[in-house]
C-alpha cells in the first residue's frame, strides 16, 4: 500500500509524464486534439465547489480581479520582458515569442494547485477568471503592436481556446454544485486533478519530442531565461511577500498568479500568429514550469 501511495504521489507521477513523453510520444500525438479538454475537465472539477454566491460582496471580487490583472499580466510582463530583452534582439521572433507567453491568460492549474496546497481557492478563482476575461483586450493590442503585419491572423482560434478552458468549465461546475456528482468530485477532486495534469504534461512533452531531443539548442537560452524568472525571481517574490502581512493562504495564490501562465494556449496562439519560431519560448515554459510546479510541490506540502 505504501509503493503505490509514493507511485501516486503528484511528483512521482509528473516526473513520470515528463520521463514518458521523452521515451515514448506514440499516445501523446495521438491524444494531443484533446489536450484542450483534458484542461477543461481540470478547470470544472477545481471549479465545481466554487458557488456564484462567493463573488458578493462585488467590491471584494473586483479587487481579486485587479490583483490578478496586475499580477499576471502587468509584474509578470514587465519582469519576463526585461529578461527577454536583455538576452534576445527585441524584432526576432523568439522575443515576439515572448509577448505571447505575456498576453497568455493566467494558468488554467492555479485553481487546481491552490485547492491542492491550502490556498485560498475563492480567491484564486475570481482572480483567474477575471484576469482571463482580459484578454479579449490583451489578444488585439498584441495582434497590433507585436505580431508580423504581414502575418495572416484567424483570432477565431484563440478565443476558442480560452472559451473551452476557461469558460465552459465555469458555466458546467455550476451543475455540479449538489448531488451525487458533486460528492464524487469533492471526495476524489485531488485525484481527478493529479491524473489530468499527468496526461497534459505528457502530451505537451511528447508532442515537442523531437524538437527537446534533436534541437535542443533552440530551447537552450528560453530556458534559461524562464529558469531565472520562475527559480530566480519568482522564489524572490515568495519570500518577499512572506514578510508583508498578507492571509497565509493568500501568500500561495499571489505566487501561482504572478508567476503561471496558461503555456498550452500561448504555444497554440503563437503557432498561429507568428510561427513555429515564436511558439519555441512557449514549448521552453512548459518545461521549466514543469519543473517549478515540482518543485511548489515539494514545498507546499
Amino acid at each position: 500500500m505504501l509503493i503505490l501511495r509514493k507511485l501516486l504521489n503528484r511528483n512521482t507521477l509528473l516526473l513520470t509524464a515528463l520521463i514518458l513523453g521523452l521515451l515514448w510520444d506514440n499516445a501523446a500525438i495521438l491524444f494531443s486534439p484533446y489536450s484542450l479538454y483534458i484542461l477543461a475537465f481540470m478547470m470544472t472539477v477545481s471549479l465545481s465547489s466554487f458557488q456564484l454566491k462567493q463573488l458578493l460582496p462585488i467590491r471584494s471580487s473586483l479587487k481579486s480581479i485587479m490583483i490578478g490583472i496586475f499580477l499576471n499580466y502587468i509584474l509578470f510582463g514587465i519582469v519576463l520582458m526585461l529578461l527577454a530583452w536583455i538576452f534576445l534582439p527585441s524584432g526576432s521572433s523568439l522575443f515576439i515569442g515572448f509577448w505571447f507567453i505575456v498576453a497568455s491568460p493566467p494558468g488554467v492549474v492555479i485553481v487546481p494547485f491552490s485547492f491542492l496546497y491550502g490556498g485560498d481557492t475563492k480567491f484564486s478563482a475570481i482572480a483567474v477568471v477575471g484576469a482571463s476575461l482580459v484578454l479579449l483586450l490583451v489578444l488585439p493590442i498584441v495582434y497590433l503592436f507585436v505580431i508580423p503585419k504581414e502575418a495572416s491572423v484567424d483570432m477565431i482560434k484563440p478565443l476558442y481556446v480560452l472559451s473551452i478552458s476557461v469558460f465552459v468549465p465555469l458555466v458546467i461546475s455550476r451543475f455540479l454544485v449538489k448531488g451525487k456528482v458533486h460528492k464524487l468530485l469533492s471526495d476524489y477532486k485531488g485525484k481527478f486533478i493529479d491524473v489530468s495534469f499527468f496526461l497534459i504534461v505528457y502530451i505537451v512533452i511528447g508532442i515537442n519530442r523531437e524538437l527537446i531531443i534533436n534541437d535542443f539548442q533552440k530551447l537552450l537560452l528560453p530556458i534559461i531565461i524562464l529558469t531565472f524568472f520562475l527559480f530566480g525571481i519568482g522564489i524572490l517574490f515568495e519570500k518577499i511577500i512572506s514578510k508583508i502581512n498578507i492571509y497565509k493562504t493568500r501568500k500561495i495564490d499571489y505566487t501561482l498568479i504572478f508567476l503561471v501562465k496558461n503555456n498550452p494556449f500561448s504555444a497554440v496562439v503563437s503557432l498561429m500568429l507568428a510561427g513555429k519560431t515564436a511558439a519555441i519560448p512557449s514549448v521552453a515554459l512548459s518545461i521549466v514550469l514543469l519543473l517549478y510546479l515540482i518543485y511548489f510541490s515539494s514545498t507546499h506540502k
